[in-house]
């Protein structure tokens, strides 16, 4: 029963690190592509939920002054900002999802 519990903890843990995770521009196209909020269009009502609550849990977690990348115009792009600007753009899209 313990090693069931500490597998639990584990996954649990694991999950939520994958979760919080913020995407990195540098890493592969798919985490550009979120960086700059555009994956949010191909996904249905579920999935901006998903994305939506991904995104609130982060903004809790994060640390607000670590710079996540430098954007084309020269402008620092931190973890708050980033988020804030994600969670608006899922409100955006939620208003015009249907089903």
């Amino acid at each position: 029963m313990l090693k069931q519990s500490i597998a639990q903890r584990r996954r649990f843990f694991k999950r939520l690190k994958e979760t919080t995770a913020l995407p990195d521009p540098l890493r592969s196209y798919e985490e550009y592509l979120q960086s700059i909020n555009e994956d949010l269009a191909s996904m249905d009502r579920l999935g901006l939920r998903n994305a939506w609550n991904a995104a609130e849990l982060a903004l809790l977690l994060a640390d607000g002054d670590r710079v996540l990348y430098i954007d084309s115009r020269g402008n620092l792009i931190t973890e708050r900002t980033y988020l804030l600007k994600r969670v608006a753009a899922i409100r955006r899209l939620w208003r015009g999802v249907t089903g």
